[in-house]
């Protein structure tokens, strides 16, 4: 048995002895104590381990619980995880978190700029500066998965970490869904007083459209261990908790997710199978048949679904406006965001103030937004427009055109085939899930990995010649094989 094999039961091991150390300790003690020891001990470890700095930023992910004003844990430990490494890299232990050498690097060093200077343009220095905190947050992931992620071993590591945190949050998901325990409080307890009997898990995440983002990430990852590990002790592990993510995804209940989901099947359909591609051709003419009698209307289509009663039980167990009703009010939404690109097109109006001019730019045939407030808009895209202009939305454009070409540039090689597959498949899922909401965090995860994968790739071919070489040599070099865990 090789030492990839070993590493597989270890961390699995290690993550349930960690889980049922962490449960008894807050039953025994209280939560913040957990978390007190938890950060004392988390700060040794990334004083005693570079590499563990990356992987506690990226366990963070689903972590959006509010400490005080902006300030939530995971941004605390992503400020902290950045600076123990630039700690270790200070005293050579380690590398910067940064790297400036790629294209896709300056790209998005452009992108995160526009949107800092719209930020602070249209609210003051101060007050943009804050409103543009998650953008800050984002490109301190993306600097840091960019310049670590550069071997098969730390993305089979990084899948690892992020099943293993996806199991805790899908956990306390359920407990708070299903039983009405908020073990973390805060947040939680908040949520559940406003819904009253609709509860829709938010777990550790700020909403729980942002929580069914992150397990529609997740749960591909896991499948994709599963099908990978070699040891029967590793996939017992991950068939007994694939149901938990699901379910947990499920209690979450949103249809953007439910959507992003249907996108992803269909994407797995089409890269793993021929069969699979035949597959989705048929569901499209299915769909064409379906929606027919409809008119080819998808809001007539669903306010006939809504009728259903097993649909209408579910939404009025979730506490959520009918299919039909959501769709004309995303529709009345988005044409409210290009009003806003069209009239600021060249810095947008700033981070966070599309909400306050959104009834100025309503379409005047909207009906949905009579009875339900007005929000930023629900699509990445084109909140993106309305936050930074056009520049900023053909920077983020660039780099989902990048993200792809790495993802092509990667399948070309054997062992990095089967992770260019699986992100290509949650990336599409993204795309899907994006088209409906604004939520952004894990696309700076998987978007980054997908980069990533694109420059380890062209490392097998390409070896640079430094420091003061003035050519690249070509030395096209025999490709390892995927290494199964």
């Amino acid at each position: 048995m090789n030492a990839s094999v070993l590493k597989g039961p270890l961390t699995f091991l290690t993550s349930v002895l960690a889980g049922t150390t962490l449960g008894a300790a807050v039953s025994a003690l209280s939560i913040k104590a957990v978390l007190i020891l938890g950060v004392i001990g988390g700060g040794v470890l990334l004083l005693v381990m570079p590499v563990a700095a990356y992987y506690v930023i990226i366990a963070s992910t689903p972590f959006n619980i509010p400490i005080a004003g902006p300030l939530t844990v995971s941004r605390l430990v992503v400020v902290g995880g950045i600076a123990m490494m630039c700690l270790h890299a200070a005293t050579g232990r380690y590398h910067w978190p940064i790297n400036l050498q790629r294209p896709e690097a300056i790209l998005a060093l452009m992108f995160f700029g526009v949107i800092l200077v719209s930020s602070m343009l249209h609210s003051g220095l101060g007050a943009g500066v804050i409103a543009a905190g998650p953008y800050i947050i984002y490109a301190a992931m993306f600097f840091v998965i960019l310049t670590c992620v550069n071997s098969q071993e730390i993305v089979r590591n990084s899948l690892w970490v992020l099943v293993g945190t996806a199991g805790g949050v899908a956990t306390l998901a359920i407990l708070e869904a299903r039983f009405g325990i908020s073990v973390l409080g805060g947040l939680q307890a908040v949520n559940m007083e406003e819904q009253g009997d609709a509860v829709r898990a938010s777990s550790t995440s700020s909403h729980p459209i942002a929580l069914a983002g992150f397990f529609q990430i997740v749960i591909p990852m896991a499948i994709a261990l599963l099908l990978w590990s070699k040891s029967n002790f590793l996939r017992l592990g991950l068939l007994a908790g694939l149901p938990i993510l699901l379910y947990a995804w499920w209690n979450a209940y949103s249809r953007s997710s439910l959507i992003g989901v249907a996108a992803m099947t269909a994407a797995a359909l089409c890269i793993y199978s021929r069969t699979g591609r035949l597959l989705v051709v048929a569901g499209a003419i299915g769909a064409f048949f379906v929606l027919a009698p409809f008119g080819f209307s998808i809001i007539a289509f669903l306010e006939f679904f809504d009728e259903i009663p097993f649909v209408a039980s579910l939404v009025a167990k979730a506490g959520v406006s009918s299919g039909s009703e959501t769709l004309l009010w995303r529709v009345e939404n988005w044409v409210m965001g290009l009003g806003i690109i069209a009239d600021h097109p060249i810095l947008g109006v700033g981070v966070d103030r599309s909400e306050a001019m959104a009834y100025d730019y309503l379409p005047s045939w909207s009906t949905a937004h009579r009875y339900t407030q007005a929000a930023l808009p629900h699509n990445l895209f084109i909140m993106v427009g309305a936050d930074g202009g056009i520049p900023a939305l053909a920077l983020y454009l660039g780099l989902w055109f990048l993200t792809f070409r790495a993802l092509i540039r990667a399948a070309r090689i054997d062992v990095l085939r089967p992770y260019a597959k699986l992100f290509a498949t949650i990336i599409i899922g993204q795309l899907a899930f994006q088209f409906m909401n604004p939520m952004f965090r894990e696309v700076w995860l998987t978007m980054t990995f997908a980069l990533a994968l694109g420059w380890m790739s062209e490392a097998y071919y390409v070896r640079r010649v430094r420091p003061h070489a003035q050519s690249v040599r070509v030395q096209p070099e025999r490709q390892p094989e995927f290494e199964p865990i």
